[in-house]
């Protein structure tokens, strides 16, 4: 084997530090379409409550 494929990839795993987790970004994208809310019926608001 060539001396390239036994060396380590970094310095850091050489000494045997442990890599620190890369932070995700913090991403947002904002809507191109805004839509309005929409107000659901189901047409049990009139009735009354029976059991409980």
């Amino acid at each position: 084997m060539s001396e390239l494929e036994n060396k380590p990839v970094n310095a850091a795993a050489e000494e045997g530090q442990e890599e620190e987790a890369v932070e995700s970004p913090d991403v947002h994208f904002e809507p191109i379409v805004k839509l309005e809310d929409v107000v659901v019926k189901t047409h049990e608001e009139d009735e009354s409550e029976i059991f409980k």
